[in-house]
Order: structure tokens, then sequence, then C-alpha cells
């Protein structure tokens, strides 16, 4: 757990009548699997067989690392916006990114330090992009199926479950046809497992379960459990454990 987190709380008070839940559901891929995924979705941007011609794009590939590296929930990353990540004053090389309450699930702000290598990401998602888009993870596309308006869009909140899909063999596109399976030996995994591994992951590491649901944004169940309070210099909500003023 980086020490920019760790930096953000209050000392661990342990609650003797309460733990951190475990994993109750979904489907959990260990490193090794989560690195194999990722190495087959660089190499293969052109799949074989595939009735979608177009090679996998920099902005979705880019997506597909956030969800590994952030273990954020898709819909409200695919729509972060460019203006709300913010340059740390406090760690060279390191960004905030801060969610709307009315994009994230627990309905409150969040705050998620950036490392280089992740803010990294965010370039790579707008190279192939000839625009100045307002979004994080903007889209080539500037219509809407089936509309002759332009609009600034950002990728879909789909993308990346649909690139897992294609390296499966599953192309959507055109007559249905299955191809190779380039992730065979892989369980079979959504987007969000990948944020569930991650959960699993940092359980085995015994990080402190209200460190590993600030990262989560959970809303409930774990020792310190996560509270939003007050603004920082930037104009957006810090997270605070339980008992901080």
């Amino acid at each position: 757990m980086s020490p920019r987190f760790a930096a953000s709380y209050e000392p661990f008070r342990p609650n003797p009548g309460k733990t951190a839940p475990a994993p109750t559901r979904g489907r959990y891929l260990d490193l090794e699997q989560i690195a194999r995924v990722l190495y087959i979705a660089e190499k293969h941007r052109d799949g074989p067989d595939r009735l979608q011609a177009k090679p996998t794009t920099e902005t979705a590939l880019a997506a597909l690392w956030w969800i590994v590296l952030t273990a954020q929930r898709t819909t409200a990353s695919m729509s972060l916006l460019a203006s709300r990540v913010v340059g740390d004053k406090d760690a060279r090389g390191w960004k905030i990114a801060a969610f709307a309450a009315e994009d994230m699930k627990s309905k409150r702000y969040h705050a998620l330090p950036l490392p280089p290598r992740v803010v990294l990401l965010l370039e790579r998602a707008r190279i192939g992009i000839d625009r100045d888009s307002k979004w994080a993870f903007p889209s080539k596309k500037v219509r809407r199926p089936g509309s002759e308006e332009i609009e600034e869009l950002h990728i879909h909140g789909t993308t990346v479950n649909l690139m897992i899909r294609r390296l499966r063999g599953k192309d959507t596109v055109g007559k249905k046809r299955e191809s190779v399976d380039l992730l065979e030996g892989i369980p079979h995994f959504s987007p969000h497992d990948l944020r569930r591994s991650l959960t699993t992951i940092l359980t085995d590491l015994k990080v402190r379960a209200d460190a590993a649901s600030a990262v989560l944004d959970h809303s409930s169940g774990t020792p310190g459990e996560v509270e939003f309070r007050g603004r920082t210099s930037h104009g957006w909500p810090t997270t605070v454990a339980n008992g901080s003023s």
C-alpha cells in the first residue's frame, strides 16, 4: 500500500467486535493471471480471425491497466473528467483523481492518489485522439450510434468488457462467430472481478482494512470506515478515517 494513502489516515484503532468481511461471491484472479491478461491484451491488439478489423485502441488498453492498478469501478472511471485529475503539491509526480458523488455507487466524493506510473496511463489514453477532450478516457468517436450530432464522448463503460470478450474469441460485431480463446486457462472474469481480485490480494497481504476500503470506496462494514469531510487546497474532498476532525 502506498505511503501516500497511509499518510491520510488516523492511527488504526482495532475493534475486536468488527473485522473486514471476507469476499463471499464473484470470481477472482491471482497476480500471475492478471499479468497474463495484460500481456495478452497488449500482444494481441489484432486478434486472430476477428470480425472487427480495427486494432484495440490505446485508450481501451489504458482503461484496462487503469482498472487493474486502481481497482476503481468501470463506469465511474470511464466518465472521469480530465479537469478532476489535479497535481498533488505534496508529492512530486503524483496526482489526485477526484470523483463526483453522483458518479460513485456510494454516492460520496472519492479522492484517489495516483502514482506517476498510473498518471502515465492517462497520458496514454489520449494517444490517437485528435482533439482536446474534456474526458480522461476520451472516445475517438464523436457521434452516438444513429445520431448525426457531434458530441464530446468518453469511451463506454463496457469497452473493457468487450475487449475481454474479443480475447475470449467472442466477437460481437456482425454475424455471431467464435475464434480462438487467447485467455484459455484463465478463469472467466469481468472487469468488476478484477476489482474483487484486488480485495482478495490486499486481504492476503494483511493490508489494513480501512486503507483498502479507502482505495475501493467501500461504504460499509470495515474498521475505520471512510468518510469524506472538508476540501483540499484544490477544492476537492479529502478522505479521512472515522474519528478524525
